[in-house]
C-alpha cells in the first residue's frame, strides 16, 4: 500500500505501477485475512475423505490469488467455509468482495498491455480505483475488509 501511494502521488505516476501496487496489496490481504484460513479449513474438512478436492486445491496454489478468490467465491465449497467461519459478512466477502480485486487486476492489465485490443484506461479510473481501494472520500474497501476480518477474528 505504501509503494501504491507513492506512486500515485508522483506528479507522473505511472497507472500501471499504481495498479499493480494496488494488485499486490490486495493480493497480500487477501492472504493473509482469508485464502489462508479457507485453505486450512479445506484441508481439515479434507482428512479422512477421500482427497477429491485436492486437485481443485492445489491448482488453486498457483493462481494469482485474486484470481483465485474471483473462481473460487462462487463455489459451493468456498460459501459453506463463509457461511461456517464468517456468517455475519457472508455478503460482503461473496458478492462485494471479489469485484474490487478483479477490476483492479483488469485495470492493472490495460495498462501494462494498451496493444491488446481493450479499451484504453481514462485519466479518471486509476485514481478512483485508488480512492475506492483505501478509503479517500468515503469508506474504503479495503480497510473494510481489514477492519471486519481482524475484528472478527479477535473475537473468536
Amino acid at each position: 500500500m505504501i509503494n501504491a501511494d507513492r506512486f500515485y502521488w508522483a506528479e507522473e505516476g505511472e497507472p500501471k505501477s499504481i495498479l499493480n501496487e494496488l494488485r499486490l496489496a490486495w493480493e497480500r490481504i487477501l492472504e493473509a485475512l482469508l485464502l489462508n484460513e479457507f485453505r486450512i479449513w479445506q484441508s481439515s474438512r479434507i482428512v479422512g475423505e477421500q482427497q477429491t478436492g485436492s486437485d481443485s486445491k492445489e491448482s488453486a496454489m498457483r493462481l494469482l490469488l485474486t484470481q483465485f478468490l474471483a473462481e473460487t467465491s462462487s463455489s459451493p465449497e468456498f460459501k459453506l467455509f463463509v457461511e461456517d467461519r464468517h456468517h455475519e459478512h457472508r455478503e460482503f466477502i461473496l458478492r462485494d468482495l471479489p469485484l474490487h480485486p478483479e477490476r483492479i487486476v483488469n485495470m492493472r492489465n490495460r495498462a501494462e498491455h494498451p496493444e491488446s485490443g481493450r479499451p484504453d484506461l481514462t485519466r479518471f479510473e486509476v485514481p478512483e480505483a485508488y480512492r475506492e481501494s483505501i478509503g479517500i472520500g468515503r469508506t474504503g474497501i479495503l480497510p473494510t475488509f481489514i477492519k471486519l476480518l481482524t475484528k472478527e477474528n479477535t473475537t473468536r
